[in-house]
């Protein structure tokens, strides 16, 4: 399977192992890019951050259907993913003063 494919694509199957080869790439680049645009842009992080999530999320998807239709189960469970991908793209923009209440938060 084609890079290309294996990323943009929601057809086909894949294994385990590119599936969690995929997750520990994918989380390793947030938090690389992550501390990355805070140490560069200390002031527009918050901005930059869901801007990059938006931009792996398609590839996310695409990776995690193939991972649904490989177990024989309809792409539609990834809905059930709609909860974590707005609570994961709404923390970066988290106003300080409210995510310091957040006892869980650390900022």
């Amino acid at each position: 399977m084609s890079l290309k494919s294996l990323l943009f694509s929601f057809h086909g199957r894949i294994g385990r192992k590119t599936f969690w080869m995929w997750n520990v790439c994918y989380y390793l680049a947030i938090m690389v890019c992550a501390q990355g645009l805070n140490y560069l842009f200390p002031n527009v992080v918050h901005f930059l951050l869901p801007v990059l999530l938006v931009v792996l999320l398609i590839p996310d998807l695409a990776i995690t259907a193939k991972r649904w239709h490989d177990r024989n189960k309809s792409s539609w469970w990834l809905l059930l993913n709609v909860p974590l991908v707005f609570g994961r793209m709404s923390l970066p923009t988290l106003d300080p003063a409210t995510a310091a209440q957040l006892h869980w938060f650390k900022v």
